[in-house]
């Protein structure tokens, strides 16, 4: 239940051996690869290794290769020589040549196979006009316009009947058109373009040809017919080409493949002469597993060191938590991963969230629901929030018993509560509103508490004395909390064993030493530097500290009060539910627990995490970690 300690391999060697060095590291998935240049100084002479990737160009081709063909390389396992052989690379533009033969001709078919269809789309409308289209084309005098026309506008051609130089023939008709040609005399040609015009006619470019439509169209349809033959014949010989060819293409493209990942790999190194300078992080639990293997190979030499201190922010985080927090990590990581000066709240998150979400989504049904589906997300779907969502369902099941819930029913586990001894339920949830806001301010108080626990914990690990005692996260805070709770709880009337004699000075105290808190940590940490600069300033900016302390002490802790409304909000909309459901109507109590599930628990597990990010971590996490990212050569 903490981060894995890492450790820094600073690695020297040929440069001859770096490629074996890689793929040698890289195997097992447990070495990241860090910029060396960060870990060494510049007097030494060494500098960043500028190369070009030789075998980009290689799996640049096969791409288009496989692109023109239609085909999906896949990586294989192979045994990968240290460089694609010649016969390989000449293979290679073979193939090349043979493909962009097939490919052009059947892109040149293509096209004529689309110009034959994009003219039958053309003649298909008219068909029905039983006059050579060579006559109409030539005509000397006359000019013709082929296109369509809305029926609306065909039926006011009536008004044009006694023009002797207009003429329309439809060809033929669709729901809403008539396609056809209008003819006029040449001299006459201007005004019939302006009245067809003015009839929403839409003139239509159709390719010139021989013979009459119809006797076009079977033209066209033939020429189609062994275009698309002729097109099949060329799809089957490049099926057949690559056919024989797919595994030795498998073959190279995985060896590419993974040369070129290698090669990448090399960019994290510096050089000087003939030597290489390498780092890289490999968890501490691991470093003998990656020593057996480097130790045996020859020209290679390497050292194992704790990262520094002042690198926090470089240095990868692994959490390393039992199985059964596990799953919460992804929440964790969801807010940032603990850096090295942070502590993992994993555990913690997994606790809280789920006793939260449990208290909020109180039901026995409704949870064991949540909890199948949960189980189904996280085997059958590999959903990382499945797992969190079944452990959500139990413990919205062990909330319904102590509210006596089963899909809304408030009676049906009352044999339970006899069968162990009990005249009743142990909480009536609508008839406890006032015990139920009492309940999330006392979870409130304790997680707040908690999470200043750790910062201090987190303050000593780190050697921040000055937090520990005197931050507002620390002991000094959890006084002044402790006091401000238990002002609260004597105002409003609570019997207590502490009387005002004893948390009035301790809440004064409190206050004291909050507001000198920057001055009392620079002194414990014996900095030179502990006076302020101006005495004004930092009175006015210690006073408004204190005030926002205090504020946020108090917003934090009402933002608890949340938990037992959101138990109430269940109770009213399940009696919703049944109010809708007169005589007990079963669709309607199914239809409104299915809705009540998927609202619900989609806003509890926000409200839950919500609490975690916002009122929990903003007083003991930072969150500033990057994660561990190992390379893993396939």
């Amino acid at each position: 239940m903490s981060v894995s300690q890492m450790k820094l391999v600073r690695t020297v060697g040929f440069l001859s051996k770096l490629n074996l060095f890689l793929a040698t590291c890289c195997i097992d998935g447990f070495f990241e690869p860090d910029n060396a240049a960060r870990h060494i100084s510049p007097s030494l002479g060494f500098a960043p290794l500028q190369e070009e990737n030789p075998y980009s160009a290689m799996l640049h081709k096969i791409d288009e290769l496989c692109e023109i063909s239609g085909i999906v390389p896949e990586r294989r396992r192979v045994r990968a020589s240290l460089m694609p052989d010649q016969q390989g690379e000449e293979w290679l533009v073979s193939m090349g040549e043979r493909v962009a033969d097939v490919h052009d001709e059947r892109r040149d078919l293509a096209e004529q196979l689309s110009l034959c269809e994009n003219a039958m789309e053309q003649y298909r409308h008219f068909v029905g006009l039983d006059t050579p289209l060579e006559s109409i084309f030539s005509c000397e005098y006359i000019k013709v316009r082929f296109g369509r026309l809305p029926k609306e506008s065909a039926a006011k051609l009536q008004l044009y009947a006694d023009n002797p130089y207009l003429l329309f023939i439809s060809c033929s008709e669709t729901e809403t058109d008539e396609y056809g040609a209008y003819f006029a005399p040449k001299h006459y040609a201007d005004e019939a373009d302006r009245i067809f015009a003015s009839l929403f006619f839409e003139r239509l470019w159709i390719p010139g040809a021989v013979g009459r439509p119809r006797d076009v169209m079977a033209h066209l349809e033939q020429n189609v017919a062994i275009l698309k033959e002729q097109i099949a014949a060329l799809d089957k010989r490049s099926r057949e080409l690559w056919h024989s060819e797919t595994e030795r293409l498998n073959a190279m493209y995985s060896q590419l493949c993974y040369l070129s990942e290698l090669f990448e790999l090399r960019r994290f190194a510096v050089v000087h002469g003939d030597s290489f300078f390498y780092t890289g992080w490999v968890p501490a639990d691991r470093m003998r597993a990656f020593t057996r293997l480097i130790d045996n190979m020859d020209g290679v030499t390497f050292e194992a060191v704790d990262p520094d201190p002042s690198d926090s922010e470089g240095v990868p985080v692994r959490l390393k938590n039992i199985r059964l927090f596990r799953p919460f990590e992804y929440l964790v990581g969801m807010f940032g991963l603990p850096s090295g000066t942070d502590m993992d709240v994993t555990p913690f998150v997994a606790i809280t969230y789920t006793l939260i979400f449990g208290m909020m989504f109180g039901d026995v049904g409704q949870g064991f629901v949540l909890l199948l589906a949960g189980i189904f997300a996280y085997f059958k779907l590999r959903s990382k929030m499945g797992a969190i969502l079944a452990y959500s369902g139990g413990a919205a099941i062990l909330g319904g018993l102590v509210y006596g819930s089963f899909f809304g029913y408030e009676d049906k586990l009352n044999f339970i509560y006899r069968w162990i001894g009990l005249n009743d339920k142990p909480v009536h949830a609508m008839e406890s509103i006032n015990g139920l806001m009492i309940m999330g301010l006392m979870v409130g108080i304790v997680m707040m508490l908690c999470s200043m626990a750790i910062n201090i914990i987190t303050s000593i690990k780190n050697k921040r004395y000055g937090d520990a005692l005197f931050g507002p996260n620390g002991l000094t805070g959890i006084v002044f909390y402790l006091s401000g709770i238990v002002f609260a709880a004597d105002f409003l009337g609570a019997e207590l064993p502490v009387s005002s004699a004893v948390y009035g000075p301790c809440a004064l105290v409190a206050v004291v030493l909050l507001f000198f808190h920057p001055i009392l940590s620079k002194l414990l940490a014996r900095r030179k530097d502990w006076k302020p600069e101006k005495t004004g300033e930092f009175i006015m900016e210690s006073f408004f500290e204190v005030f926002e302390y205090v504020l946020s002490y108090f917003s934090n802790t009402v933002s608890f009060l949340r938990v037992g409304a959101f138990v109430l909000v269940h109770g009213g909309m399940m009696m919703a539910v049944f109010s809708m459901a007169k005589n007990d109507n079963i669709l309607v109590i199914v239809l409104g627990n299915i809705f009540v599930i998927a609202i619900e628990a989609l806003f509890t597990s926000i409200q839950a995490m919500r609490l975690q990010f916002y009122e929990i971590f903003s007083r003991c996490y930072k969150g500033e970690g990057r994660a561990f990212a190992p390379v893993r050569l396939k």
